[in-house]
């Protein structure tokens, strides 16, 4: 009798995050229909609807460390992807954010998701929880306080999309070279999480 293949945890999440993402795309389709839209709160739906997906996923994943429901999950996905897009359209019309103001916003939130990872991994051993929800409860918070530290560098800076992409991509270098070096140092170190975490938070720019 043949049993069906087990699901790699990387299998279970890529289907909800491709669901979350076509949704948001619908979404966003439907909600600019027949309205004159902002260009920086465009900007910001596309990239707060790319990080809601996965902030959805990681609540999902804190809350529920047992259930691998994929359609649960899809679910959250779904939700969260919308809804935090449209609450980013309507933030960044309001603050009159330019195109690249939102993606700085954006950008800083996505990037915190790896030095929540790497909050929890230094302090992992001082707490007693299971360390994934650890990892994962550090790395939604810190996200979302990277909403509030790129907003406040905008209040003090201007921003064009080409410093964002600069930036993006300056912090992308940074965290490769770290995680290459972390890999050649120590003998059996094993940079995957830090690796993924980057792959995950990088936005499209």
């Amino acid at each position: 009798i043949l049993k069906p293949k087990e699901h790699s945890r990387g299998s279970m999440l890529s289907g909800p995050l491709m669901l979350g993402a076509y949704a948001n795309t619908l979404a966003a389709f439907s909600f600019a229909k027949n309205r004159n839209v902002h260009y920086g709160a465009a900007v910001q739906y596309a990239t707060s609807g790319y990080l809601g997906v996965q902030h959805a996923q990681i609540f999902y994943q804190t809350v529920n460390s047992s259930d691998t429901n994929e359609k649960s999950l899809a679910g959250a996905s779904i939700i969260g992807g919308i809804s935090e897009g449209i609450m980013g359209y309507y933030f960044a019309k309001s603050a009159g954010l330019s195109p690249g103001e939102a993606l700085m916003t954006s950008s800083n939130s996505a990037w915190c998701i790896p030095e929540g990872y790497l909050l929890a991994l230094s302090f992992q051993n001082t707490f007693s929880i299971n360390d994934l929800q650890l990892l994962r409860a550090l790395a939604l918070g810190t996200s979302y306080y990277g909403y509030y530290i790129g907003y406040s560098l905008t209040r003090r800076y201007s921003y064009t999309i080409g410093d964002a992409i600069i930036f993006n991509n300056v912090i992308g270098l940074g965290y490769a070279t770290m995680s290459s070096a972390a890999a050649l140092a120590l003998k059996g170190a094993n940079p995957s999480i830090t690796v993924g975490a980057i792959a995950l938070a990088y936005p499209v720019s």
